[in-house]
């Protein structure tokens, strides 16, 4: 049996909170609180507009389980009125990174799709959590789908 890549549906939205409480957990926010409620109410937005033009969860389903999740959202330039989509988290469950090489490059290949579809001009990804060992992972997997690495993500608590 192989997974299933597709646009998560509103019977999915509390695997969903709990892959995101392992991301949360993992990351470098972990210090600030996971309150499912907001997390519930983004997967509602997404499932409660038809077209999906301005977010979408890209899951990857195996076994019944869903093990890796995209979402995404559509914006704005802050200078011109291009559309953008950027990705507010991208996340394979620890126990299934090394299984499919190609399902990462799949998962964001679908959000690429989406994105065109919905007639954004360029895609954006990120690394903002801070999980151990995988930034150098995600550097590579981002040059190889032909990102350029534009700038940096700088932080701090105030």
């Amino acid at each position: 049996m192989s997974y299933l890549i597709r646009e998560m549906r509103e019977d999915d939205i509390d695997a969903c909170l709990a892959l995101g409480a392992k991301l949360h957990q993992e990351s470098n926010f972990r210090h600030l609180p996971y309150e499912r409620n907001k997390s519930r109410e983004l997967g509602i937005k997404i499932c409660s507009d038809p077209e999906r033009k301005l977010f979408n969860n890209f899951i990857v389903e195996y076994d019944n389980k869903i093990i890796a999740m995209l979402v995404l959202n559509i914006t704005e330039h802050w200078f011109n009125y291009i559309k953008i989509c950027q990705d507010m988290h991208f996340y394979v469950d620890p126990d299934y990174r090394n299984r499919w090489p190609m399902m990462s490059i799949k998962l964001i290949r679908a959000g690429e799709q989406w994105a065109k579809r919905v007639g954004a001009s360029s895609f954006l990804m990120a690394n903002t959590s801070e999980i151990d060992n995988i930034s150098d992972r995600l550097g590579k997997l981002f040059k190889f789908l032909k990102y350029k690495h534009i700038g940096d993500f700088y932080a701090k608590d105030i």
